[in-house]
């Protein structure tokens, strides 16, 4: 991560192009440990939510299920929010408050759940 000033002067003169400088700046010692507590807590959280959840067959028999059932994705949505411990709700909020911190370099976390019928997770992720 860098930190730059950028400087614009509009020209006034008829034909002349106006000018936008960019230069370098150095970050602080404060600026590169917050940038660096960011990056660490975000990695963090990302290989917190990668270990996946696997969801009880009871529930629901097959990922496949999912595919266009609104009420059976409520209901796993419902069962995600209500089995959940202390730690995986702080988890998830950090991850939220993290994505949206971060929305500039574009990082996107997912919830992967494992379903009994091992169907392919990559469809499955919220």
């Amino acid at each position: 991560m860098k930190k730059y000033t950028l400087v614009f002067m509009p020209s006034f003169e008829p034909g002349s192009p106006d000018v936008l400088l960019v230069k370098e700046k150095s970050m602080s010692s404060t600026e590169m440990q917050k940038r660096d507590t960011l990056f660490s807590s975000q990695q963090n959280t990302r290989d917190y939510l990668d270990t996946g959840f696997d969801v009880p067959e009871s529930l629901i028999g097959r990922g496949t299920d999912l595919i266009g059932n609104l009420p059976e994705q409520q209901k796993l949505e419902d069962w995600f929010a209500d089995n959940q411990t202390i730690n995986q709700r702080i988890g998830h909020y950090t991850a939220a408050a993290l994505a949206i911190a971060v929305k500039v370099i574009n990082v996107k976390f997912y919830v992967e759940f494992r379903f009994a019928d091992n169907c392919n997770p990559e469809h499955f992720r919220y």
